[in-house]
């Protein structure tokens, strides 16, 4: 029995080590990730002052941003209020406007029961999409988005689109937008249907500005909506992987009389994994689906209730994970990253036989965590993955843990 307790506080004690080190070296990374490009911010004096900016490519527009006059200079933060325009060079450009803003969800459960937009007035900096004859800019935030545009020198006006349900469950939606544009954005070349046809999101608006511009003999300048990008550049990546796992089981018999604990055990793995890279905040962000197939089985003798017994396990399933991932990117197309999600187990061998004692033949479907870490370098990657402990057998307080080390390869 101490023996057994012994060798459990050893694994908490390597595993919390490895979660410091993890910890640290993680903190280190992030905090050298400097992410200042070459832009500009105009102040309230209409001063064009250059420098460099913290560029997250913002999911939500930003009230604030952390400026620096030279790549060495200590870094300070400037808020919407003493910022007319910022923009990063060959990326997005945000420009300050006093707007009428519609803050109505778009949630299907919490929709308004009026028509009409519920405004309200506020100062926001708004990402500039087109600029031209006719302007265009995007607001995202508090769960919504929105667009607002320009027309010439005329006061910036929102383009109205709302879901609502009347008094009964039906949902229906006012789309003064679309009458907007038919009004004010009138052109020969544009015919009546491209305004009813006109749909509520970025692409469409951004074809219909350029062509009501080209119609209007303006220049249409198109905004970049990010600047270069990071060594992740696609929107999706499949990864074969394959590594080793290790594996570790205990019991307890009926009771909690007497305790049995294998021996660690190497095995392998084999999985396919699916990352779909979010195209914000530099591409630091993704959600991953993955299935993975691992192959357990050991054998020991134990004392069990006075009686010396052989016991075995075969273990065998199809792991079913979702999970999280942020990376720190570095140079030469390569990143280091840290994974959270959970895993879902599908059962293809299980059994545990004892000489003497009860064979059980049904473990636990429940779902548990996953925590990993790796490097990545192009198309090849190596990740340190951690299962936490889960029950496989309620009546004997089975239980069984692993980590894993695998290499992956992207094939697309």
């Amino acid at each position: 029995m101490p023996y057994v307790c012994e060798k459990k506080i050893m694994k908490i004690s390597i595993l919390k080590l490895f979660l410091l080190t993890f910890f640290l070296a993680i903190t280190s990374i992030s905090n050298a990730q400097i992410n200042f490009e070459r832009a500009y911010y105009i102040d309230n004096s209409n001063t064009k002052i250059e420098g460099f900016i913290q560029n997250i490519e913002w999911l939500d527009n930003p009230t604030e941003i952390k400026f620096k006059s030279n790549e060495q200079s200590e870094s300070k933060t400037i808020t919407i209020d003493n910022i007319k325009e910022f923009g990063i060079v060959d990326g997005a450009v945000y420009s300050r406007f006093d707007v009428k803003i519609d803050k109505s969800s778009d949630d299907l459960g919490n929709l308004s029961e009026m028509r009409s937009p519920d405004f309200e007035n506020e100062t926001l900096l708004l990402k500039k999409i087109i600029e031209g004859k006719a302007s265009l800019y995007y607001y995202s935030g508090y769960g919504i988005v929105r667009f607002f545009y320009t027309l010439d020198d005329t006061p910036i006006k929102p383009l109205v689109y709302k879901r609502f349900q009347n008094s009964g469950t039906e949902i229906r939606v006012n789309e003064l937008y679309k009458q907007d544009l038919k009004t004010y954005l009138t052109c020969s070349t544009i015919p009546e249907n491209r305004y009813k046809n006109l749909k509520y999101k970025l692409s469409s608006f951004i074809s219909f500005f350029e062509a009501y511009n080209e119609c209007s003999g303006s220049k249409s300048i198109v905004y970049n909506q990010v600047s270069k990008r990071t060594s992740l550049d696609k929107n999706f990546r499949l990864r074969l992987k394959a590594g080793a796992r290790n594996n570790s089981f205990s019991f307890e018999s009926t009771g909690g009389v007497t305790t049995g604990e294998f021996s660690d055990k190497i095995g392998v793995q084999v999985g396919i994994e699916g990352e779909f890279i979010f195209q914000f905040n530099r591409n630091k962000w993704s959600a991953l689906i993955e299935a993975t197939y691992f192959d357990y089985s050991d054998e020991d003798r134990f004392r069990i209730s006075t009686i010396d017994q052989n016991v075995a396990v075969e273990y065998s399933a199809v792991e079913l994970g979702i999970s999280a991932r942020h990376s720190f990117f570095l140079e030469n197309r390569s990143r280091i990253f840290v994974t959270a999600g959970f895993v879902i187990p599908l059962h293809l061998n299980q059994s545990l036989t004892r000489s003497v004692s009860r064979d059980f033949n049904e473990f636990n479907q429940s779902t548990y965590g996953s925590f990993g870490a790796g490097y990545e370098f192009k198309d090849l990657s190596l990740e340190l993955k951690y299962y936490t402990t889960r029950g496989l057998i309620d009546p004997i307080n089975a239980e069984y843990s692993s980590y894993s080390l695998t290499i992956g390869y992207a094939i697309f």
